[in-house]
């Protein structure tokens, strides 16, 4: 018989409720992109 209950870990749970908190979120696809958005949102944020 398949549970059909479903749970986050604790660790999931955490990450989960930060982003709750947030304005904006951006998917930074490699490390080269990061100063790039780091000049961004500095400069306009």
């Amino acid at each position: 018989m398949l549970d059909d209950d479903f749970f986050y870990s604790a660790e999931a749970e955490n990450i989960i409720n930060e982003f709750h908190s947030v304005d904006v979120m951006v998917y930074v696809e490699g490390v080269d992109d990061i100063p790039f958005w780091d000049f961004i949102f500095e400069k306009f944020f």
